[in-house]
């Protein structure tokens, strides 16, 4: 990583060369390279940057995606798995929960064999979030309405931050308000949960601490929207965007893409946690995709399928499934169309790298719009899978980050099995 010493990101958030010359070698990690995800909707917000590892989170850095793990954290074994399948899954920052003792002994291992940079999630105790900084931890997020004596302990958090070089995160959430904002609001409205996020974030600035991002997560997607706008227009604060409590993975998906979308579609918002009530991996999944569909990150395989009709003369649902899952290991951004009819065919689908209409017991099978073969219906998926990875291998082998058909979203899929 080459360092820049004009451009240097120290633990106190001063951004000049001679506190750069001066800070401990303990001190913040330098920003790194200056790279830029600008939204092709809209200018992305000002932030500062901070740095969780080696990830840089704000300042116009990639926007990341993060999740939380759900084995105890105490069990490495069944933690540094899941953190495995997270990281395969195209996850940036991994958070892992700290209740008890035994998991505040087991961040050290943990920190030591994770190949994603770990944050330790801290309620109530305040012990441990400086045996999380002790431990190496890449940041630590801090839930400021239930750590006890948090005016006095802050202040102590922030030194040892600082020390370690290492980020914070405060954490508002709508069921952990401090009751006397509460009771002044009158509930966990937008302008409480901000009030509250300004009140830690003060309190951090006037011990001259400065890196740290803030979320303020609400269960509901449309005062999230409003939340996150207000704190938006009161500081350049990293804002890690969150719809808490979010529910099933159906429901959760459409609560996260409704606040991220109308969030990130207006350039706010520097790191995302898809919250559902399902397994980590698919939290990661829903993440990538969003930023992906909003041209924020590099696109990879995707699906584009028409919905089922009366035209159709094959099963289009259970065609799109067999594709995608056959395919769910492709990284390489190749673009595959899956539709029901001649009617609409490669004429809809002409983006795409590869696909087939199909209809009369048969398939045509096109790439770029132009068909190449037509084979039985009863081949469509072995044809199609064969040809798709002909071509992502030439996509790799070529190094085309963009793909044969560009980048960013052409043609949303809206078949329920066409989501990788």
């Amino acid at each position: 990583m080459t360092e820049n010493t004009e451009n240097t990101t120290t633990a106190t958030g001063t951004h000049d060369a001679a506190s750069a010359a001066t800070a401990p070698s303990a001190g913040f990690r330098k920003t790194g390279d200056p790279d830029i995800s600008e939204s092709p909707l809209h200018p992305r917000r000002v932030s500062r940057r901070i740095m969780v590892g080696p990830v840089p989170v704000g300042g116009g850095a990639p926007i990341s995606v993060q999740s939380m793990t759900n084995t105890p954290t105490r069990d490495v074994s069944a933690t540094l798995r899941q953190i495995g399948e997270l990281d395969q899954a195209g996850c940036d920052i991994v958070r892992v929960a700290v209740p008890t003792q035994d998991d505040a002994d087991a961040l050290p291992e943990l920190v030591r064999r994770s190949p994603l940079p770990v944050i330790a999630d801290i309620h109530f105790q305040s012990k441990y979030v400086f045996e999380a900084i002790d431990a190496g931890c890449a940041a630590v997020r801090v839930n400021p309405g239930n750590i006890r004596n948090f005016e006095k302990v802050g202040p102590q958090i922030c030194q040892a931050a600082t020390d370690a070089g290492i980020s914070l995160r405060i954490g508002v959430n709508a069921g952990s308000l401090d009751k006397d904002i509460y009771e002044r609001f009158g509930g966990p409205t937008p302008e409480a949960l901000v009030a509250s996020a300004l009140k830690e974030a003060h309190m951090f600035e006037d011990v001259g601490f400065h890196d740290f991002k803030i979320s303020v997560k609400h269960h509901d997607p449309v005062t999230t929207v409003q939340t996150y706008r207000l704190l938006a227009s009161k500081g350049d604060w990293p804002l890690h965007l969150g719809v808490t409590e979010a529910g099933p993975a159906w429901q959760g998906t459409i609560k996260s893409c409704l606040a991220f979308g109308a969030l990130l579609a207006e350039g706010i918002g520097d790191t995302i946690r898809v919250s559902l009530s399902a397994p980590p991996v698919e939290e990661v999944k829903v993440g990538c995709k969003i930023l992906e569909y909003l041209g924020l990150r590099q696109r990879h395989f995707d699906i584009i399928s028409c919905p089922s009709c009366g035209r159709s003369q094959v099963d289009v649902i259970q065609l799109a499934e067999a594709v995608t899952e056959g395919l769910k290991g492709i990284t390489a951004p190749i673009r595959v169309a899956v539709m029901g009819c001649i009617v609409n065919g490669p004429g809809e689908a002409r983006e795409a790298d590869l696909g087939v209409a199909s209809g009369n017991g048969k398939g045509q099978i096109f790439i770029k719009g132009k068909v190449i073969k037509t084979v039985p219906e009863d081949q469509i998926v072995e044809t199609l899978l064969e040809e798709a990875q002909r071509i992502a291998g030439e996509m790799e082998a070529s190094g085309d980050g963009a793909g044969a058909s560009g980048a960013g979203p052409v043609v949303i899929p809206v078949t329920d099995g066409a989501q990788a």
